[in-house]
């Protein structure tokens, strides 16, 4: 008769103690930060553009806002998820998402200004339920099983991709744009909020042994020696790179289709493909990082795109290989995630991990704010999205290569437990 290993008894033991946490989580990353942004704006910007008569490009703009202010305060809610801790902020910060979405509803007076302004406000609201927040959490309650609990935690972003589009359509026959707003705002202010009220608490168990100091969980290097190490930067420029392609594709999809001759209806469905793909994708990578070399589980992910990009050009690819494309690009779009989250707490350790990750979130806080707009801009000023799609091939391709010179894991301290080779 077989025998569960103990390591992986420990394993399942902490899926046990932790999936209230991790559950909660989840619906925390898809229902209350950008990925219901990311996920709604494509169908509501075309109609804000016919009422209001502005370029894509200047409403893109207000993503730029968004993304720049939530880069700009990451490191802030890394420091307060290590100091104050991660229930607090996520609890205050979920519910004022909400109502500033619920706000832009109101928006009547057609001026850019108070547009951007709102994109700033909503940016501050929510900065406290940015992944660092939950990733925080899930790397404290997860050792043995933490890339699988990452990957299952970043299923979020895949949750979002297949149920916000949907409801975004839905709000837009409704009424609009306005329709898109009041819709997605019910998503954290009725489901995101009250399983965090309930269910977002690391469990007891998780602390009860060892002292903070002592648990090897909580070992690492400090703020400043990350700074000072190729690793940082290494992590800092690919997750720039990969951003910056990745997050202007899923805001246009729709266009994209449609410069293929398909409707919005279409592009609903393939965002629906791109979050399931991203779903298996996250298992699988989970599964892989507890097990092999992080990096070299995420170089063949991150060459997916690159085809992806390669079949959207043009206007005249098939509704299967378009359906190819959104299936790689979600097959790849965890790793953006598990590069922030695994890989920072297998270099840099859990000692600083809120601060270390606030600050590996601005350069995807940047490229989400840019990202939109270049893709728009391609649009505004050649008619299509081609030259902005060559670019992004070009960007996964450095972004895939350069993590592999990060080399193997370092180790913290003598008794750290470590569940994947180096």
């Amino acid at each position: 008769m077989n025998q569960v290993q103990p390591e992986e008894r420990t394993r399942l033991q902490e899926f046990a103690n932790g999936w209230r946490l991790l559950f909660s989580s989840l619906i925390g990353l898809a229902f209350a930060s950008g990925m219901l942004i990311y996920n709604s704006m494509g169908f509501a910007f075309p109609s804000l553009q016919e009422e209001t008569g502005w370029a894509l490009s200047e409403i893109s703009l207000g993503l730029l806002a968004f993304g720049l202010t939530s880069a700009a305060l990451a490191p802030l809610c890394g420091y307060f998820a290590d100091t104050v801790g991660e229930r607090r902020i996520a609890l205050i910060a979920i519910p004022s998402f909400g109502l500033v979405l619920l706000g832009f509803s109101l928006f009547g007076d057609h001026s850019l200004l108070v547009f951007y302004g709102l994109w700033v406000l909503l940016a501050v609201a929510g900065v406290g339920s940015l992944s660092v927040t939950w990733t925080r959490a899930v790397n404290v309650c997860f050792v043995r099983g933490r890339g699988l609990a990452l990957g299952i935690l970043l299923m979020g972003t895949s949750v979002a991709a297949v149920v916000v589009p949907q409801i975004a359509v839905f709000g837009l026959a409704v009424d609009g744009w306005r329709g898109v707003f009041r819709l997605v705002a019910l998503l954290p202010l009725l489901i995101a909020f009250p399983l965090a009220l309930f269910l977002f608490r690391i469990p007891k168990t998780s602390r009860a042994s060892e002292t903070e100091t002592a648990r090897p969980e909580y070992a690492g290097i400090s703020m400043r020696e990350a700074l000072l190490s190729h690793h940082f930067w290494i992590l800092w420029f690919s997750l720039f790179f990969v951003t910056l392609a990745f997050v202007g594709a899923q805001v246009n999809l729709p266009g994209i289709v449609e410069q293929h001759g398909y409707s919005k209806n279409a592009a609903a469905n393939l965002l629906g493909v791109l979050g399931l793909s991203a779903i298996v994708g996250r298992v699988v990578a989970g599964i892989l990082l507890d097990r092999f070399w992080g990096p070299g589980v995420c170089f063949p992910l991150l060459m997916l795109p690159v085809a992806s990009f390669l079949l959207m050009i043009g206007d005249g690819t098939g509704m299967l290989g378009l359906t190819l494309s959104a299936a790689f690009l979600g097959f790849a779009t965890g790793v953006e995630g598990d590069l922030l989250a695994y890989l920072t707490s297998r270099y840099f350790g859990l000692r600083s991990y809120g601060r270390i990750a606030g600050l590996l979130f601005i350069p995807i806080g940047i490229a989400n704010a840019i990202s939109p707009y270049f893709y728009a801009l391609s649009l505004d000023q050649t008619g299509n999205y081609n030259s902005m799609l060559w670019v992004a091939a070009g960007l996964f391709t450095v972004g895939a290569v350069i993590i592999l010179f990060l080399g193997p894991y370092p180790s913290f301290d003598s008794s750290e437990r470590s569940g994947a080779t180096t």
